[in-house]
């Protein structure tokens, strides 16, 4: 077992090497696009927690990670902000899975690329901008279709400014 365990580790030793990471480089939240050949960064959360209180209408704590809850923990918002190389070129899978997963999908003309999906008891926004890319999603608001709706597209307006 020992020689197992050692193998494995001179394996992913050796895996870091080839990839040319010695460990004294910090790691990036940074991402290369080959087609611009432009280095982009994750831009940061673009809400703080009064933003979002003040859209969804009640009062959400900062959860760390770009993620709000009511103090009970069960309505949420969840923003994931990437690049917008990576939006780019998960727009198609995202979208796909969104059709399979809500009710009523639509695709927006905002940003460069953009739709909001609702389903009975979460919605979502995706959208690419020329800068970055981000997913709002609520969950458990107890809300109908058009409210979901109406606050992801207050999100969608706030993240895109």
């Amino acid at each position: 077992m020992r020689r197992l365990i050692t193998s494995a580790v001179l394996v992913c030793l050796g895996m870091l090497a080839v990839a040319g990471c010695d460990g004294n480089e910090p790691l990036s939240l940074d991402e290369f696009d080959p087609d611009s050949g432009v280095v982009e960064t994750v831009p940061s959360c673009p809400l703080s927690a009064a933003q979002v209180s003040e859209i969804v209408g009640l009062t959400v704590v900062d959860r760390e990670n770009c993620a709000f809850a009511d103090p009970d923990g069960v309505a949420q918002v969840t923003i994931t902000a990437s690049t917008k190389a990576a939006g780019v070129s998960t727009y198609e899978f995202e979208r796909k899975r969104a059709d399979a997963a809500y009710d009523m999908v639509k695709d927006l003309d905002a940003g460069e690329m953009a739709f909001l999906a609702v389903g009975e008891a979460e919605a979502e926004v995706y959208v690419v901008t020329a800068a970055a890319s981000y997913t709002v999603l609520m969950m458990s608001f107890d809300l109908s279709s058009s409210a979901y709706e109406h606050k992801l597209l207050q999100f969608l307006a706030a993240v895109t400014k």
